[in-house]
């Protein structure tokens, strides 16, 4: 019954770590947005420090122009102030991949943070985003948004969707088991308020569950 155990913990400081390694914020798209003034993101960070971001880049079918530099700013969203700055050149960036663009050092978080991405090159380039559609109402419509924690920026002005990125944090099993605890905590929250019976089930049965599990823990060192 140990092992069973010890694997499921493991387990569940992995999922923590992966997280803080560089598990997307926002994985989901079903767009893009092409790079022009000002585009940018604001998000919640879940560690102490962000040692990097990663966006998810789109060439429209172009030779990209290997000369051409694409720079993430990142700052603290409710001072304003300017945080840190990585670039990247167009020679390592190609069609739906994911571009690493990492802080050295890590930058302290701050509550509320914002990166705005800016691209110079000769040729055009966007990042994927969850957008709506035309005509999307918010009344009417599922706004499919798996990361209410932030929100995508044009021109310096709050857009709905978010870009496709992920953060990458500083690790550690202490923050792992500080976000799993956010991560439960908020599912926990949107199945009370949207699923209430599928919650209550769902918790019975988990519940129902460990208590077997711990019966046969019991049962287990009782004949040893």
């Amino acid at each position: 019954m140990r092992r069973p155990l010890a694997a499921l913990a493991a387990l569940i400081l992995l999922t923590g770590c992966a997280r803080l390694g560089g598990e997307e914020f926002q994985a989901s798209h079903s767009g893009a947005v092409l790079l022009g003034p000002t585009v940018g993101q604001t998000f919640r960070p879940a560690t102490s420090a962000v040692r990097g971001l990663d966006v998810l880049t789109v060439t429209y079918g172009e030779d990209l122009d290997p000369d051409g530099r694409l720079r993430v700013t990142l700052f603290d969203g409710q001072r304003g102030k300017r945080l840190a700055t990585a670039t990247v050149s167009g020679e390592r960036i190609d069609d739906n991949e994911w571009v690493p663009l990492r802080f050295d050092p890590p930058v302290p978080s701050p509550e509320i943070a914002e990166f705005t991405v800016a691209w110079d090159g000769d040729t055009p380039l966007g990042l994927r985003a969850n957008v709506p559609p035309r005509g999307f109402d918010r009344r009417e419509q599922d706004p499919n948004n798996p990361y209410p924690g932030g929100q995508l920026r044009r021109n310096g002005s709050a857009a709905y969707g978010d870009l496709a990125f992920r953060v990458l944090g500083t690790g550690g099993t202490g923050e792992a088991i500080t976000q799993l605890t956010g991560m439960f905590g908020s599912a926990g929250n949107r199945l009370v308020h949207d699923e209430l019976p599928f919650a209550v089930a769902w918790l019975a049965l988990l519940t129902g569950a460990l208590a077997l599990a711990i019966m046969g823990f019991r049962s287990h060192s009782s004949r040893q």
